[in-house]
């Protein structure tokens, strides 16, 4: 895929050829506070500020208006699709995953192309209120800053245009970087991996999804497996305290887990019915009650007086997962540390790529320090209940019983 590049100064000429309406901003090159490239902005040209609004009538500050049949999205596609019969043909004839481009054996695209395209989709992407996910020229210019920094954002006006517009309350000073949110909700790895950087004062990882996978000696291993429908993994997030600046706690969430937890001595089971129509079906009961889908077991679970054996069944194997995970990191700290004191090596990774791994490094070193700290604190509390000190005696009298 050939590609051509132009110089951010085009970009004014384009705006004006293309009906964009630019108020009072400019696409500039940057340059961060120690010297360094930061790549293109919209920077403002002027002082503005936006009020807050005293009516429902009140005007926002628009710096940017893009119209709507500049805006790539699914929607704007079918629109043309209905007037345009050579473009309706051809999305019929290649679906929805059409691989003409990208088969194994007949395609022309590389794996880098799928890359950069990829790379593209994510990096420019925005969520318009009108149509969802849509791809908007110039709008995507502008860079994320977090909610308490951030200075504009982007809306449909009455005729879906795409603006971007001063929010309310907020005021630029000629000379300012215009900059939206990315979502302050996102992951750390989420933003590393869409838009290639974290930001300097982000101190939470927010979130990490870790795999997860029924034992190999699980007898029921891949009936399970078949039948599960929920990501195999655990998903731990943070949650800020109030109390605290700066601090969190943790907790966790793996509908496929409790696969993991519970087998035929605990009253799940399964069997191979077969329909009228020939077809096998696979049919799971947990104590003679029928398991629809998959996620509906934590439910069964919940109302059974083993509870909390179960949740310490996933409590352990959740634990384990993550202690793993913290000596895989650390053990990736110090190849980061080689990296940095070989100097043939340094060669080969750009400085801000080192740093950016080594802080995503950091911070989800610490949401597995304080997720694992928790998860034991629950371990300790679940050992302690009535339902697992009474499971546990009845287990052992009858390894005595065994025994003799």
């Amino acid at each position: 895929m050939k590609r051509e590049y132009l110089p951010i100064e085009t970009l004014s000429a384009w705006t004006t050829l293309n009906g964009i309406s630019v108020n009072g901003v400019a696409f500039q090159k940057i340059q961060a506070g120690d010297g360094t490239d930061k790549g293109s902005a919209i920077v403002a040209m002027k002082d503005r500020r936006s009020e807050p609004p005293e009516s429902e009538q009140s005007s926002p500050e628009i710096l940017l208006n893009i119209p709507s049949d500049m805006v790539l999205s699914l929607q704007l596609v079918h629109n043309h699709a209905k007037a345009d019969q050579h473009l309706r043909e051809a999305l019929e004839a290649v679906g929805d995953f059409g691989r003409f481009w990208w088969d194994e054996h007949t395609g022309k695209m590389t794996f880098d192309d799928w890359k950069y395209v990829d790379a593209c989709y994510r990096s420019r992407m925005v969520d318009l209120p009108g149509c969802g996910h849509a791809m908007v020229p110039c709008i995507d210019m502008a860079n994320h800053a977090s909610e308490d920094r951030v200075k504009a954002l982007y809306e449909e006006d009455t005729e879906e245009n795409a603006v971007l517009q001063l929010r309310w309350g907020q005021e630029l000073t000629a000379g300012d970087e215009v900059t939206i949110s990315y979502g302050d909700d996102k992951p750390a790895s989420e933003m590393v991996f869409s838009y290639g950087f974290l930001e300097t004062e982000r101190e939470d990882a927010k979130q990490i999804f870790l795999d997860l996978d029924i034992p190999q000696d699980d007898p029921l291993r891949m009936a399970k497996k078949a039948f599960c429908k929920d990501p195999p993994g655990v998903r731990v997030s943070s949650t800020s305290l109030a109390s605290e600046a700066g601090e969190f706690s943790t907790t966790w969430d793996s509908p496929f887990v409790w696969w993991a937890c519970i087998n035929e001595e605990d009253g799940l089971d399964f069997k191979v019915l077969q329909n009228n129509d020939g077809e096998r079906e696979l049919v799971v009961t947990w104590k003679t009650e029928e398991v629809k889908s998959s996620h509906e077991i934590q439910t069964l679970l919940s109302a059974d007086p083993l509870w909390n054996v179960f949740r310490l069944r996933a409590v352990v194997i959740i634990l384990e997962r993550l202690e793993l995970q913290l000596f895989i990191l650390r053990e990736v700290q110090e190849m980061i540390a080689e990296v940095k004191q070989d100097e043939n090596m340094r060669e080969l990774f750009r400085a801000d790529v080192l740093d950016t791994m080594n802080k995503l490094r950091a911070l989800e070193e610490r949401l597995l320090d304080t997720a694992i700290e928790d998860l034991m604190g629950e371990r300790q509390d679940l050992l302690t209940s009535e339902a697992v000190t009474t499971y546990l005696s009845r287990q052992s009298v009858d390894i005595e019983e065994d025994f003799s």
